[in-house]
């Protein structure tokens, strides 16, 4: 055989080896019932407690956008021209956005 298949050969019987360590004796008994269910209740659990944690997440980005949201219609309200005067263009759009909250409700 040339060098290149033994090298391969060997390679190849290396890799089986590693998965035959790597791989865990599976268990002869099955489960019994009660540890199934058991596990089933666990599983239920852990996707309430995420699915719970996710719409918590949520919850806080929607109250953090709208507080970013106030904070720069704010700074808008508050803009000022160079003689001091306020700008009209963001109250008038405020008014309008008011406006049209209410006739969608």
């Amino acid at each position: 055989m040339s060098k290149k298949a033994n090298l391969r050969r060997s390679y190849f019987k290396l890799v089986n080896q590693e998965k035959t360590q790597s791989e865990e004796p599976k268990s002869s008994k099955p489960l019994t019932y009660q540890d199934r269910i058991k596990i089933k209740r666990e599983r239920k659990e852990r996707s309430r407690l995420q699915k719970i944690e996710r719409t918590r997440q949520k919850l806080q980005q929607m109250k953090e956008k709208e507080r970013q949201r106030q904070q720069k219609t704010k700074e808008l309200k508050n803009a000022k021209t160079r003689t001091g005067q306020p700008l009209m263009a963001p109250r008038i759009n405020d008014l309008l956005d008011k406006i049209k909250k209410e006739v969608e409700n």
